[in-house]
């Protein structure tokens, strides 16, 4: 089975020219033609579209370039922001993930989304993700 581990690209504040976060592909399995996306952003940050803008591109650039047929996002239950960035690039909740990370010694549940590139193609056709 074809695995790539991670690949990212770094998220700049322009204004300060300083790395204030990332996003990018985690676990890629080529034999299945899906990945997982995967983001983190500095707290200053939050709140201001900036993952949902860069990660819309690397969704894009999956699909359209890579050839990805699913793309995958887990957060933990309780991140809110993240789910909430997740549903603005389309992606669909599929459920918990139950005891799914071991977290500071004690098991979270995760959340699930997913995009196909159907969803990707469906919404593009009509307009922008």
């Amino acid at each position: 089975m074809a695995r790539k581990k991670q690949y990212h690209w770094g998220i700049i504040d322009k204004a300060k020219n300083k790395l204030i976060g990332r996003t990018g592909f985690i676990q890629w399995n080529l034999e299945h033609e899906r990945t997982e996306i995967g983001f983190a952003l500095s707290r200053l940050y939050w709140n201001q579209g900036i993952i949902t803008e860069a990660t819309r591109l690397i969704i894009e650039y999956g699909f359209t370039h890579l050839g990805f047929n699913r793309i995958e996002g887990r957060c933990s239950y309780n991140n809110a922001g993240s789910a909430r960035a997740m549903e603005k690039l389309g992606m669909k909740w599929e459920g918990i993930l139950r005891g799914q990370l071991k977290m500071k010694g004690e098991f979270v549940d995760q959340r699930m989304y997913a995009i196909l590139r159907d969803d990707f193609d469906s919404v593009n056709n009509s307009s922008t993700l």
